[in-house]
Order: C-alpha cells, then structure tokens, then sequence
C-alpha cells in the first residue's frame, strides 16, 4: 500500500506532468501538450517543484525546444501534420500547435512572428474551404474560430454557424465556442445560453462537481 499525502490539490499532477516530459514519441500533437502546461503552469511548477520541470533551467529548455520543433513541424502552407514531414496539414492539430505557439509568446517565449502569421492565414483559409475529411469535423472548426480570436480575427460567419451546430459539440468545444463569442461579442444572449447549458452539464456532488460530456477529434490521416 502506498499513501500520498499533500496540502494541496496539486498532490496527483506529478505523475500527469512526468508522463508530458518524458513520453518517448515527439509527434506535433505531444510537443504542444508538453510546452503548454511548461507556460500555462509556470509558477506552480517551479512552486512545488513539479517532476524534472520544477527547475526553472530545465523548464526554460524544455519550453525553448518544444517551440522550435514546432517551428519546424509548420508546412509550407502554415499548417500542421501529426508528425513532421506529414504530407497534409490538419485543421485540428494546426490550432492546438498555434495555440501552444501563442501561449510562448504571451509568457516571453520568442516566437518568429511569420509563423503564426501563416498558422493565421491558414486556419482562416481551411475554415472557409474545408478538406473533405474535416467538413463535419466540428471540433476542429471550433478550434479554429477559437485560436484566430485569441489572434484578434472574429470569424462572425463561423461562429454563428457553429453556435447553430453547438449541440453536435462536447462541452468543452462548447466552451471554446463560449470563449470566442465573448471575444467576438462580450456578454451576449448567445454566450448567455452556451453558459447556461454547460453549467447545466454539470454533475454536482458534496465536494465536487464535474462534467458529463464525450470526446471527439479530428478523424484524419497522418
């Protein structure tokens, strides 16, 4: 039997954070799961001295080189493949890579500004003209109209083409969704409802309270 005890909350993200840091395979999708939490979670990890990233130096490393191979995962038309030398970018992966990107940059992380401005014009290009295997991908869709808004560009016509579509959506798409509306609009009828229906979702016990909800990705080669 093993016991751990903490003071916080924070006791079981050790292993969650060991398992980022040190998993073997480095596809685009495990490069920006790495350096997102390293920015998000900076000061906590450094805090509580979390796995081998509670080093500021070894953090800062890290960080540094998960953004150049995301760098050099980028395809000539600014998008993202699973893996480097993918042959086709995809419009879910290419979101969450420019997502990571965006967070470098907001916590002082270089970051070479083409490139998020290809991630720009390639995500609104692929939101307008879809790839076949991504038309009804809309988890995809909504990251995508929820990155460009964190890059200041409202995509008004997706995004109440998606608000209209919000039920085919898993709540956290839905709060995506929410996320961009607000950007887009402040607080609306429409980030109103979304509010409401995920705060509807929620599975509410003594001390805690969680979300019932299903999963979903873009279904798409590598």
């Amino acid at each position: 039997l093993d016991v751990s005890m903490s003071s916080t909350a924070l006791n079981g993200l050790e292993d969650s954070v060991r398992y980022l840091v040190e998993y073997p395979w480095e596809c685009t999708e495990q490069t920006a799961s790495r350096v997102i939490p390293i920015f998000a979670l900076k000061e906590i990890l450094g805090d509580f001295g979390i796995a081998k990233v509670g080093d500021k130096k070894r953090r800062r490393a890290l960080a540094a080189r998960g953004v150049r191979k995301l760098e050099g995962y980028q395809r000539w038309d600014g998008g993202w493949g699973y893996w480097r030398g993918s042959r086709q970018s995809w419009l879910y992966i290419s979101s969450y890579a420019a997502l990571a990107l965006l967070e470098g940059e907001a916590r002082g992380q270089k970051i070479t500004a083409y490139r998020l401005r290809r991630a720009k014009s390639f995500l609104k290009r692929r939101l307008d003209s879809p790839h076949w295997a991504e038309r009804r991908d809309w988890v995809g869709q909504t990251a995508a109209v929820w990155v460009l808004s964190r890059m200041k560009q409202h995509e008004k016509g997706h995004l109440s083409r998606l608000y209209a579509l919000r039920r085919k959506l898993p709540m956290f798409a839905r709060a995506w969704l929410m996320t961009a509306l607000h950007r887009s609009e402040g607080k609306s009828r429409r980030v109103s409802e979304l509010l409401r229906e995920i705060d509807n979702a929620a599975v509410q016990t003594a001390s805690a309270a969680r979300f019932a909800t299903w999963a979903s990705s873009a279904a798409a080669p590598a």
